[in-house]
């Protein structure tokens, strides 16, 4: 059995890496790609699996808010991904959400497995405290991401005097995180931001936080999901397929929906809903006499 590993990230770098495998591999060895998109030429005396963990190649997404790079970039990789898919003996995946969208993108009878898996290298077993009422929201700042619903319900919070702590992670400086810093400073948020933060401060971070809060509406599988669940922190998720398929929630909301994420921040921390009287109809009339 040979090992090999490449990183690759350019069209040409994937057709040296194709012609560099072809001279390397054996009949019958077995080839497993783990970058999503399949290789360029067909192995006719390999096995070749594909880990497919990139919802964007077989779903369908609006493409508001997308900077025209970010869009040309997934259009291209889609299209690649179904020129190439042919190539491909056996897929790997980690939702029975993928497995079905897989299913309904390739015309021919491939093998799909489902094999979900998280590395668990990274998990802190010093003692958890737990601050009551934070909140963390862990995800790169792309539109479909959903940063400016969950801002925005932290904003109707705090116009009614609700504060309850919201960590963000931050990895770039783009019109979203400007936007979120903008509306923190003019609304005075209680929202604290961990621009590009380690991953082992992150799992420190978790061990003291109550809520993961994950409002994001198109995911493959949702890895901060699974890491907030090893931190024994309680999930409220949007009411989406992915979110069911790996985990239970304590509570749901629409991610759409700025309302409902703000109702549900409000059960968890156990704030009553002024909820509208429905009166008998002798009430009624009393009412308006």
């Amino acid at each position: 059995m040979v090992k090999l590993q490449f990183k690759v990230v350019s069209i040409w770098e994937r057709v040296f890496v194709s012609f560099r495998i072809i001279k390397i591999v054996k009949i019958n060895d077995i080839i497993i790609y783990f970058g999503n998109l399949p290789p360029l030429l067909k192995f006719y005396n390999n096995k070749v699996i594909l880990l497919l963990s990139n919802r964007f190649y077989v779903d369908s997404i609006s493409f508001k808010g997308f900077i025209f790079r970010e869009m040309i970039k997934i259009k291209l990789e889609k299209l690649y991904f179904n020129l190439f898919k042919s190539n491909v003996n056996e897929f790997i995946v980690q939702t029975n959400t993928m497995k079905n969208l897989l299913q309904c993108s390739i015309n021919n009878c491939k093998e799909i497995l489902v094999l979900p898996f998280e590395n668990t290298g990274f998990i802190n077993h010093l003692p958890i405290i737990k601050e009551s009422n934070t909140f963390i929201y862990v995800a790169s700042l792309l539109p479909y991401k959903n940063h400016k619903a969950l801002v925005k319900a932290w904003m109707n919070l705090s116009l009614k005097g609700i504060t309850p702590k919201l960590y963000l992670t931050i990895d770039q400086n783009n019109q979203i995180s400007k936007w979120i810093k903008e509306k923190i400073c003019t609304f005075n948020l209680n929202i604290i931001l961990l621009e590009n933060i380690e991953r082992y401060e992150l799992m420190n971070i978790y061990k003291k936080i109550e809520y993961l809060i994950y409002p994001s509406y198109f995911e493959a599988y949702g890895l901060p999901l699974i890491e907030a669940k090893n931190y024994g922190l309680k999930l409220l998720t949007a009411d989406i397929d992915y979110c069911w398929d790996i985990v239970n929630p304590d509570d749901f909301f629409n991610p759409y929906d700025v309302s409902s994420i703000e109702r549900c921040v409000k059960r968890a921390i156990n704030v009553n809903e002024n909820r509208t009287e429905i009166l008998k109809p002798n009430e009624f009339i009393n009412k308006i006499i």
